[in-house]
């Protein structure tokens, strides 16, 4: 395993993440309810360390019922269900400014996207496509 994934036992690897993803979007379609996924970009942020404590933090931001996952080197992915788009952008809204506090200096971005099951999508595919769009949309500004 890289050493680039070991944050914390409770971050899953990407490939647990997609399987857990999978089987949650299928929760929802059985059960008719709402799920959302969170995207936490940091590639523009000073090293590993700071991931690191991001990632505590961020646990200690989201419910027990939520899943965490490590998809790109500095890049965690929040599994978020039976919250729709209303309450996923207030979620979106407390963790970027969660967020913050890891910025050493003005060079430092911190992006999140998001996107919601069934509002942005019905697959996957298309829920980490919006979310990823959402999430680069933000890099621009």
């Amino acid at each position: 395993m890289s050493s680039y994934y070991n944050l914390d036992p409770k971050i899953l690897l990407k490939e647990n993440l997609e399987e857990i993803f999978n089987n949650e979007i299928k929760k929802a379609r059985l059960n008719r309810t709402t799920l959302s996924l969170i995207t936490i970009d940091f590639s523009r942020t000073h090293g590993e360390e700071a991931l690191k404590k991001a990632a505590k933090t961020l646990q200690c931001k989201i419910r027990c019922t939520d899943i965490i996952g490590r998809t790109k080197i500095k890049e965690l992915t929040v599994i978020v269900p039976n919250v729709d788009r209303k309450r996923a952008m207030l979620l979106v809204n407390r963790l970027r400014q969660s967020m913050d506090s890891f910025k050493k200096d003005e060079s430092d971005k911190i992006n999140i996207g998001f996107s919601s099951f069934p509002e942005d999508g019905i697959s996957k595919k298309e829920l980490i496509d919006k979310a990823t769009y959402s999430l680069y949309k933000n890099k621009l500004w």
